[in-house]
């Protein structure tokens, strides 16, 4: 039996996958069994083949970055994520929901957050002081913000410092510029696809695939398509709470220990949300959350 290597995957295919090795060489490995679905970013035990080699074990996980889709089994996107860059834009303009949902995804799976505004140079200077004004709800929580314009490089190098270090994935709606950014922080793309297709033998999939890249000042990037439609996985309704950072540091002070925080009395939520301490915005995502909760998990 040939000894085991372990490496990461840059790349998974359906039964197939690129690893890198601790040297930067890579191999194109089989799937062995077909419990095993590696995704990008996962450390895994691989033996050598005389086809290149095969994977026989994924090594334990963190920062998972998952899909929800209903009627489908839970898809994981990437693995070892450290942080997400939460891309919002000038135009079309920020959903302050979506921002918060993904805050709460990331919080679920131990994801540090990055929020990025990006197209600033489409904005007046008193657009974007009202912007900081709203987004400074999410500093005082402790959540890093960011403006940067792809266009003007106006904070792109912060951006790369951010990144620097770090295994990361942006995640946004459609528009908001994050094919831009990605192309900003590796201009030879197109290239390093085309190494990684030549690896693979899976050219015409490639770009469709999640892969994991090199950045030039440190660090790595994940660039999955998956993350279009990035969800919270179906969780019980109380299990938002916790997800919010402002309501976390209140928990276990309600009057009831099964205490939802939305209609209860002696809510100390509710109470702080009253007072001005809970932002409004954020106390209004949190009862959709709930919401949605209540609908998929029982579906689910």
């Amino acid at each position: 039996m040939s000894e085991s290597l372990q490496g990461r995957i840059i790349v998974n295919f359906r039964r197939h996958s690129v690893v890198e090795q601790a040297d930067g060489t890579r191999v194109n490995c089989m799937v062995k069994g077909r419990k095993l679905k590696p995704v990008a970013g996962d450390r895994v035990r691989w033996e050598p083949s005389e086809k290149g080699g095969a994977i026989i074990e994924i090594l334990p996980r963190h920062g998972v970055l998952e899909r929800y889709d209903t009627g489908r089994d839970r898809q994981v996107l990437a693995a070892n994520v450290d942080q997400a860059v939460v891309v919002n834009a000038i135009e079309p303009g920020t959903d302050w929901f979506t921002v918060d949902k993904y805050l709460a995804a990331l919080e679920a799976n131990e994801i540090e957050p990055l929020i990025l505004l990006n197209k600033i140079d489409l904005a007046s200077e008193q657009q974007l002081a009202d912007l900081d004004a709203r987004f400074d709800v999410y500093r005082r929580l402790d959540y890093r913000v960011l403006f940067v314009s792809t266009q003007t490089q106006q904070g792109m190098e912060t951006l790369l410092e951010q990144l620097s270090g770090k295994i990361s994935v942006l995640v946004g709606a459609s528009g908001v510029g994050k094919s831009a950014i990605t192309q900003h922080l590796m201009p030879d793309e197109n290239v390093r696809i085309g190494e990684i297709s030549a690896a693979s033998g899976e050219g015409r999939h490639t770009t469709t695939a999640t892969v994991l890249y090199h950045l030039a000042g440190g660090g790595d990037l994940i660039d999955s398509p998956g993350v279009r439609e990035y969800r919270l996985w179906p969780m019980p309704p109380r299990d938002i709470a916790p997800l919010f950072r402002e309501i976390r540091s209140l928990q276990g002070k309600c009057r009831f220990a099964d205490c939802l925080h939305t209609k209860e009395p002696g809510c100390a939520i509710k109470a702080a949300h009253e007072a001005g301490d809970i932002h409004a915005r954020r106390y209004a995502s949190y009862i959709a959350l709930v919401g949605i909760m209540e609908d998929q998990y029982r579906s689910y």
